[in-house]
C-alpha cells in the first residue's frame, strides 16, 4: 500500500494559515507525511485547477491521497474525487463542507478582506456561476467521512448530514465553523483513513 499523502483544501476566504491547516502541516511533518494545502484563488474555475495540479503531485510521488475539504473546499473535494482519472483510490474527509456553495454564496457577490491577510478580494457573478458548473453530488460514500459540528454558525449540519447520508460522519456537539477542538476529533479521522475497525460510525 502506498503512504498516505494529506491534501488540504480551504474554504472562502480563507488560506493556508489557518488554524485547521497549520495544525495538519505540523502533525504531518511530525508524522513524516507528505501535505499540500495550496493557496486556492477566489476564482473557481482557477482553484480547482490548482487543487488538481497538488493532487496530481501527491499521486506522482505514489502516494496514496485523502482530500480534506473544509467549507468551500468541500466542493473541489467532491469534485476532484467524482471526476479525477483516479478517483478509485482517493478518499476524503469533509469538514462542515458546503453542500450547495452556488446557492449560499450567490448573496457574497461583492468586494472582500481576506481572513488571513489584508488582500482584497472580488467575489463575482461569474464565479458563482464557476461554482454551479463544478458543483457534484458524492457518490461511493464508503470513500468520505463528514465531520459536521451543529454549532456551525454558517451552514447547517442537517444539510450536510442529509447530503452525505450513508457516508461515515462524525457529529459534533455545539463546536462551530472553524470546527474548534478539531485535533481531538483527528485520531477518529484517521482510523477512517487507515481503515481499521471502530472507526467513526454514521450518527446523529
Amino acid at each position: 500500500m502506498n503512504p498516505l499523502g494529506l491534501l488540504y483544501l480551504h474554504g472562502f476566504l480563507s488560506s493556508p494559515t489557518s488554524t485547521k491547516a497549520r495544525w495538519l502541516a505540523d502533525w504531518s511533518a511530525q508524522q513524516g507525511i507528505a501535505y499540500r494545502c495550496p493557496a486556492l484563488p477566489i476564482g473557481p474555475a482557477e482553484a480547482i485547477g490548482v487543487a488538481r495540479q497538488a493532487l496530481d503531485d501527491l499521486l506522482a510521488e505514489g502516494r496514496s491521497p485523502c482530500i480534506l475539504g473544509s467549507s468551500l473546499g468541500g466542493l473541489y473535494t467532491v469534485h476532484l474525487m467524482e471526476t479525477h482519472p483516479e478517483s478509485d483510490g482517493l478518499r476524503a474527509i469533509q469538514l462542515n463542507p458546503a453542500c450547495h456553495p452556488a446557492r449560499d454564496l450567490a448573496t457574497q457577490v461583492g468586494t472582500h478582506t481576506a481572513w488571513n491577510s489584508d488582500d482584497v478580494l472580488e467575489f463575482t457573478p461569474a464565479h458563482v456561476e464557476e461554482i454551479r458548473l463544478l458543483e457534484r453530488s458524492p457518490t461511493r460514500l464508503h470513500r468520505y467521512l463528514l465531520i459536521a459540528a451543529q454549532g456551525d454558525e454558517v451552514l447547517d449540519w442537517r444539510e450536510m448530514a442529509a447530503f452525505y447520508a450513508g457516508a461515515q460522519s462524525i457529529i459534533v456537539p455545539g463546536s462551530d465553523h472553524g470546527l474548534t477542538g478539531f485535533p481531538e476529533l483527528w485520531p477518529q479521522a484517521l482510523a477512517f483513513l487507515q481503515g481499521q475497525p471502530g472507526g467513526p460510525a454514521a450518527r446523529a
